[in-house]
């Protein structure tokens, strides 16, 4: 996933996923991960907008 951001601004953001040699069978299990933004509902509209499917809508 790439997003060159919105027209404020003028970083680039890039998430690569792979699977380590010998980790195949960790494929689709849990990721312990976490993404940051600064406004959740402002990334949440822009995301929908291109098609991202959501759970749930960001709560506070």
């Amino acid at each position: 996933m790439t997003s060159s951001g919105g027209s404020n601004c003028a970083s680039a953001t890039r998430l690569v996923l792979f699977t380590p040699k010998r980790h195949a069978d960790r494929v689709g299990t849990f990721f312990n991960g976490s993404l940051a933004c600064d406004n959740a509902e402002a990334t949440w509209r822009q995301l929908s907008a291109k098609g991202v499917e959501f759970v749930e809508p960001p709560t506070v």
